[in-house]
């Protein structure tokens, strides 16, 4: 693209930060709507596995690699029994990063007010913002990377997101050595996956030491304590540890949509684009490289509708496969199949 673009993201997560710190370095004037009041609100959710294929392709692009593998850590992955017992401890190639991590990096490399805190969409007519304080701005072109609930969303396409029949209860524990040492001690500083008659829980470890965890089922109204009654005790601590638990039943926004006649320079990515439950582990890494899709576009072509269907393509092409093969390991999880079995599966993605 031959001029520099007005552009206006909504949402500061990992993939808005990213496509962010491309487009201002590419010569855009770049703004970031973001709901959080400001860059210390703490982000719930686990460490992010980013793969050297995908997300990683993104951070070099937007000159994060140096930092992201000065922050990441390699993290170990266990696999236990519901009576404690572990059945496999290893460590992978992949590093982690905590998401606060991933949010100062990307902040970091973004020109002074880039991000306006505090600043929830209510509308979107044409490409003029309006926000629930009142204010309003315009912008030549929109992109919302504002979640699976987007509010940009509905401006480019009519896809809904629809619950894939599986339902998830998170927690988080701050001091899991001193309210949960068994389980600390079960989890060794790593991540924890344990399958148990139709019931998953999966927990990782944050650099300072917090937990964060997930119990998920396909048994709509189950109760975790229920699931987990004739689990081992130091399962019985975390949930007692934990700061609330918060339900969150899980979607997908097929990738397959396509865009509205009628929309305007407005597109989304992320979860905005593609929702995926996180089952297969790629959902963040999918949309890292569609931000890669997206810059590479709009440097391509002249008109900015032309590049954003293009985007729309490849980032279609991309997705799909990842939500089929979320939707296999989702079943799967879920399922009496042996540990070994889906080990053998994971490895031969």
């Amino acid at each position: 693209m031959s001029h520099a673009l007005n552009v206006a993201i909504v949402g500061g997560g990992p993939v808005g930060l990213t496509l962010a710190v491309i487009l201002q370095n590419a010569g855009h004037r770049v703004r970031i709507f973001e709901r959080d009041a400001g860059p210390e609100v703490r982000i719930s959710g686990g460490t992010l596995d980013l793969h050297r294929e995908l997300g990683q392709r993104a951070l070099h692009a937007a000159g994060l690699l140096e930092g992201f593998h000065r922050l990441a850590r390699i993290t170990r992955q266990r696999a236990a029994d519901p009576s404690g017992v572990v059945l496999m401890d290893e460590v992978p190639e992949a590093p982690e990063i905590d998401r606060t991590d991933l949010r100062r990096l990307a902040l970091g490399a973004l020109a002074k007010d880039t991000v306006r805190w505090g600043r929830k969409l209510s509308a979107l007519n044409g490409t003029e913002l309006h926000f629930e304080d009142g204010s309003r701005e315009e912008a030549a072109l929109v992109i919302g990377a504002d979640g699976g609930r987007s509010r940009v969303r509905p401006h480019v396409t009519d896809v809904e997101p629809r619950e894939t029949g599986t339902f998830v209860m998170q927690g988080e524990i701050g001091r899991p050595f001193e309210s949960a040492p068994d389980f600390a001690a079960l989890t060794n500083g790593g991540n924890l996956m344990v399958r148990g008659r139709g019931v998953l829980f999966f927990s990782t470890t944050r650099g300072d030491g917090s937990i964060n965890f997930y119990v998920s089922t396909r048994q709509p109204d189950a109760q975790v304590r229920e699931l987990l009654a004739d689990w081992a005790p130091p399962f019985q601590q975390a949930l007692t540890a934990a700061s609330g638990l918060t339900p969150l039943p899980m979607r997908v926004v097929p990738a397959d949509w396509q865009r509205r006649p009628d929309a305007g320079p407005v597109t989304v990515v992320g979860d905005a684009a593609h929702l995926m439950p996180p089952f297969g582990g790629v959902g963040v890494n999918i949309g890292l490289v569609n931000v890669l899709h997206l810059a590479n576009a709009l440097k391509s072509h002249a008109p900015v509708l032309e590049a954003l269907r293009e985007y729309e393509r490849e980032m279609r092409q991309l997705a799909l496969p990842a939500q089929i093969d979320t939707a296999q390991s989702e079943l799967m999880l879920h399922s009496d199949v042996p540990l070994e079995e889906l080990m053998a599966a994971r490895d031969s993605r």
